[in-house]
């Protein structure tokens, strides 16, 4: 997850940045949308065979209408595949963790002890990552009945409430 988590912070590290919040928050989702956009067109292009006039039809739709940049931007694609994936998945499951750790600490969710357990933990599959993280802020070494780190946060801790004691959830 190494690609992710650094694609994650730096996301996170625009909200640091010396101008307002609502230019770091344009920052952050314009380097979220292009991530997006490019892992996108490399599945079209690597998986259902997208040739360039078909790429260039979605380059066109979100505005990039430069002949030259959209062949740059195929051609990256092109050679390099699955390239951007891994940034732009990595982020977005990171971000997921996250808001399932944040939902189920509440008041008591602290960022910094959470990006220092993601250190701490290492480089490991996101479903190890996420069990670990889950466990350590929740404080419960037997939780046997954890839920895949994919579902919805509200959709989990309703699942879990369900089936569960609600000692492990801290409002």
């Amino acid at each position: 997850y190494v690609e992710g988590w650094a694609t994650y912070i730096e996301n996170y590290a625009y909200q640091y940045a010396p101008v307002s919040y609502e230019i770091s928050q344009y920052f952050s989702l314009n380097r979220s949308f292009h991530l997006c956009l490019y892992s996108i067109l490399d599945i079209g292009i690597h998986y259902h065979g997208w040739e360039p006039e078909r790429a260039n039809e979605l380059l066109l739709a979100v505005g990039i209408e430069n002949e030259s940049t959209q062949d740059a931007i195929y051609q990256c694609l092109l050679e390099d595949p699955a390239n951007y994936l891994k940034y732009c998945a990595g982020s977005i499951y990171l971000q997921d963790i996250r808001a399932n750790v944040e939902e189920i600490q509440g008041n008591d969710f602290d960022i910094s002890a959470f990006h220092k357990k993601i250190l701490e933990t290492g480089p490991v599959p996101f479903p190890v990552l996420s069990k670990y993280l889950y466990l350590v802020q929740t404080n419960d070494r037997n939780l046997r009945n954890f839920l895949p780190f994919f579902i919805p946060a509200p959709y989990k801790r309703k699942q879990y409430e369900k089936t569960n004691s609600n000692k492990y959830f801290h409002h």
